[in-house]
């Protein structure tokens, strides 16, 4: 699993569903890309169900 190359339509997206969730939340929220085979996929997917706690930057 390796950072995803994003088209520039890919990443406004991205930034502005950063900004929308982060508004909800009250929270600053960073949305990452990855792209790489379905064994990273369901691994992604998995993180999204069980966050790993990270420290506020």
């Amino acid at each position: 699993m390796h950072p995803a190359h994003l088209q520039s339509n890919q990443l406004q997206l991205l930034q502005q569903w950063e900004e929308q969730l982060s508004q909800v939340s009250g929270q600053r929220i960073v949305l990452v890309a990855y792209s790489g085979s379905a064994q990273s996929t369901r691994a992604a997917k998995s993180n999204l169900e069980h966050p790993t706690p990270q420290l506020p930057l």
